[in-house]
């Protein structure tokens, strides 16, 4: 989607978007015409929004946030791995020409990858990204109850799925360490 005020470029998973226009509008609408001289903006989740996941998430989204934060030289805690950004054509040109150095490439390489192929990047927080999963599932959390629905996402397989990605994120940050260390970037 783009913004109304630039050609710039606004991604957000469909899902996320859909919980965003519904739970924060006004938020939302003002992302479009703020942070209009970046050509990167980066859209982290504010802590309340964050936990608002289940632990399966939160925790193995966490790690990789910290090392996110380590490699760009960030030294407060954000929310990297959002997945949400506002980038100009410029950007996604270049990010889209280098091949993804991992399977879940929006989690970890691809934001750091804006970022520091940005000229003026920026990190914003909002509430509106909050965990969007519990919309389609309203007939089941009124039977089962929030927060019983919300524990059948600490499983085994949930458990597992979420650290296969951890690893793979790991994998590419490290990539980009071992880049960096030897002036590759």
């Amino acid at each position: 989607m783009l913004t109304p005020k630039t050609d710039s470029l606004f991604y957000c998973d469909f899902d996320r978007a859909l919980h965003w226009i519904k739970s924060h509008p006004q938020e939302l609408e003002a992302l479009a015409t703020t942070n209009q001289e970046n050509d990167f903006v980066l859209i982290g989740r504010t802590r309340r929004a964050f936990e608002t996941h289940p632990e399966t998430q939160t925790i193995t989204e966490g790690i990789g946030n910290t090392l996110a934060l380590k490699i760009l030289g960030f030294h407060e805690t954000r929310d990297v791995l959002g997945t949400t950004w506002i980038l100009t054509p410029a950007l996604v040109k270049k990010v889209t020409k280098r091949k993804s150095m991992n399977q879940y490439g929006f989690y970890a390489d691809w934001p750091i990858q804006l970022w520091r192929n940005s000229t003026n990047p920026t990190y914003i927080e909002v509430e509106g990204l909050e965990w969007e999963t519990p919309d389609r599932y309203q007939q089941e959390i009124a039977q089962a109850g929030y927060v019983s629905w919300k524990e059948s996402y600490q499983n085994v397989r949930e458990w597992r799925k979420r650290n296969l990605i951890l690893r793979d994120m790991t994998e590419a940050i490290e990539i980009h360490i071992q880049l960096k260390k030897f002036n590759l970037i």
